[in-house]
């Protein structure tokens, strides 16, 4: 199993014993850390705000929308003209990220509690949504929290950190 398939696959009953499968989330996690350590980023992924639940200086947003917007939405962005096709593929993909942190997390996909900001982008468009998100981790940055809680007091490897600054910077 490699990266990809590891993060884009349905995980399976086997999946829960593979080791290599494993070894991938673990490395997940540890570049997710990485990142935060970094400090001013925006990580989009399956996971990420669990593993940096612990941090108070860390804003986990959640962006949803009911299904027939997300149908709509998906058909104009990627050109789709069969709603049925569209349908089948948000279907799986919820599947498939539901699955994921089931197994490598032990959380439900659809629980709110996970978050500190959740957003309909429904009712609320992305262009207006991204000041929100900006001004709340503005206010979550500004809160003081003990060094300990921080993002910046995250224990990664020196490798790690720099091979990740680098990803960054070359971005």
């Amino acid at each position: 199993m490699d990266v990809e398939e590891a993060y884009d696959s349905m995980p399976n009953f086997w999946t829960r014993f593979d080791d290599r499968t494993h070894q991938i989330v673990i490395m997940f996690d540890r570049v997710i850390k990485a990142l935060a350590k970094l400090g001013n980023v925006v990580i989009i992924g399956r996971g990420a705000f669990r593993v940096l639940a612990p941090y108070r200086d860390v804003l986990n947003v959640r962006i949803k929308s009911p299904f027939p917007y997300r149908v709509a939405t998906f058909m104009s962005r990627y050109n789709v003209l069969d709603q049925h096709d569209a349908e089948v593929a948000i279907l799986e993909a919820d599947r498939i990220r539901s699955a994921f942190l089931e197994v490598h997390y032990g959380i439900k996909w659809d629980s709110m509690t996970n978050f500190d900001l959740v957003l309909d982008t429904s009712k609320i468009p992305p262009r207006s949504a991204i000041p929100m998100i900006i001004k709340a981790n503005k206010a979550v940055l500004s809160t003081v929290c003990e060094p300990r809680q921080s993002a910046s007091s995250i224990d990664v490897d020196d490798i790690l950190l720099e091979a990740t600054r680098r990803v960054i910077e070359n971005s």
